[in-house]
């Protein structure tokens, strides 16, 4: 079963401009949207705010963008040791299983019951893309490859982008400045590690160093020859 649309790649690959795009789209056919960065802080969750109360407030629009995933507090505490250089065995185990934990209540409580009022759900990345970073450090993926088995699965655009585009849409861009991004080799590995991963996902590569319109219009296509486009 199909949950919705999906966009992934590596930062600057142009996920946030084809989804505006879409948002166009859907606007000009009177449907009522909204962007999860409009939306009360989820990660973690506010004070008095719960999963319950975003699903309520969700249900009064049409067309979402969402995340795959929310943290926890306890999430975000070991999130933060990892990326401090803390990568040994038992950080980077207890980070994945608040990654599995977190993902599997976010769908049981948000996705799954938005996907029953037949909501059209834009996913900004979906679990997929947690692999290729996990894999950037040799760590051992099998606890998210069974998430993703359990996961019902989005129509997935991958925006394939290579190293030295990605670094000219990186420089002025917040992004540009993770630490991850630092070094020719890792940003080579990162990418190699989504190339890997798509090409046994089923989904729509597309060429992310062609104009934004091209793609648009690529990912529309790809949409009514699914005849699947509302995902719902």
């Amino acid at each position: 079963m199909e949950c919705g649309i999906s966009f992934s790649g590596i930062d600057g690959s142009g996920k946030t401009t084809q989804i505006l795009k879409m948002l166009e789209f859907f606007r000009k056919n009177n449907k009522k949207c909204i962007e999860y960065w409009n939306l009360p802080k989820t990660e973690p969750l506010e004070d008095g705010i719960t999963l319950n109360d975003y699903v309520k407030l969700l249900n009064g629009y049409d067309v979402l963008v969402l995340r795959s995933c929310y943290r926890t507090k306890e999430h975000i505490e070991y999130l933060k040791k990892v990326k401090s250089g803390e990568w040994n065995i038992e950080t980077t185990y207890k980070l994945q299983s608040y990654f599995v934990k977190d993902t599997e209540e976010w769908f049981d409580k948000v996705i799954y019951p938005l996907m029953r009022a037949n909501k059209t759900i834009i996913f900004d990345r979906f679990v997929y893309d947690e692999l290729p970073y996990q894999m950037l450090f040799n760590r051992n993926v099998e606890m998210l490859r069974e998430l993703i088995s359990r996961l019902p699965t989005p129509h997935s655009f991958y925006l394939k982008i290579d190293t030295e585009n990605m670094k000219k849409r990186n420089k002025d861009r917040e992004d540009g400045k993770n630490k991850l991004f630092a070094s020719d080799d890792r940003i080579r590995k990162l990418i190699s590690n989504y190339n890997l991963v798509f090409s046994s996902i089923k989904c729509t590569e597309v060429d992310a160093t062609m104009s934004s319109e091209s793609i648009h219009n690529l990912v529309m296509k790809g949409l009514v020859l699914n005849r699947e486009g509302d995902c719902r």
